[in-house]
């Protein structure tokens, strides 16, 4: 990951955003730990895995036992979130379509932290989750359906993530309960033209947003 972003972004962006993961963003989860709890309470969520009845562990979605096991389950959906690109023979293995809940506005804020640009960007109307079919790309699925909510003060660039998650949990439970009319109602188009893919931020993109009030 690091060779690619490096020959796409350059040494000097890929160095800071080393810089970031490793000075900056601890630190923001540290002080943002009673506002995610905040958020799990709102919500109702646990992070316990315990609670799934059945589950095979991984160590990436692409390895070769997963369409096996996707194949003997025999799913009507496939949802998705936090992987890596999937490749096409996984995507392929059933029929069920793949379904993934992004953190962000698509095709605008494709990539990592969609939230966290939109609010750097001066955009908060474009704050949200994108729920869409998985293709071969990087989010550039079709949009199922897109949830546009606004942050509060206490949010930070480690609270957006799950905020934005949680909010979609509704839209994502009408999806599969009625998927077909789900995927008859898709729109016909992307709400934007402007499509990009978003990277971590360096330490210095961090520090100028936080000038802006963008924690």
């Amino acid at each position: 990951m690091l060779r690619f972003r490096r020959r796409r972004l350059g040494m000097w962006v890929v160095t800071g955003q080393l810089l970031f993961q490793v000075l900056i963003a601890p630190l923001v989860r540290f002080s943002s730990k009673s506002r995610l709890e905040q958020i799990m309470a709102d919500y109702n969520l646990t992070a316990n895995p315990h609670i799934l009845s059945d589950s095979l562990e991984v160590a990436s979605v692409n390895e070769p036992n997963v369409p096996d096991a996707l194949t003997r389950f025999m799913p009507d959906v496939v949802l998705v979130n936090g992987t890596r690109i999937i490749k096409p023979n996984v995507l392929g293995c059933v029929e069920a379509p793949f379904i993934n809940t992004h953190a962000g506005i698509t095709p605008m804020y494709r990539g990592v932290h969609g939230g966290y640009w939109a609010m750097w960007n001066g955009e908060p109307d474009n704050f949200g989750a994108t729920i869409h079919l998985v293709d071969p790309g990087v989010d550039t699925g079709q949009p199922l359906r897109q949830v546009r909510i606004r942050p509060s003060q206490d949010d930070t660039f480690a609270t957006y993530p799950l905020l934005q998650q949680a909010a979609a949990l509704d839209d994502i439970r009408e999806i599969i309960t009625d998927l077909s009319v789900a995927l008859d109602r898709m729109p016909a188009t992307a709400t934007s033209h402007i499509s990009r893919q978003w990277f971590h931020p360096t330490i210095g993109q961090y520090l100028i947003g936080r000038l802006r009030g963008i924690k």
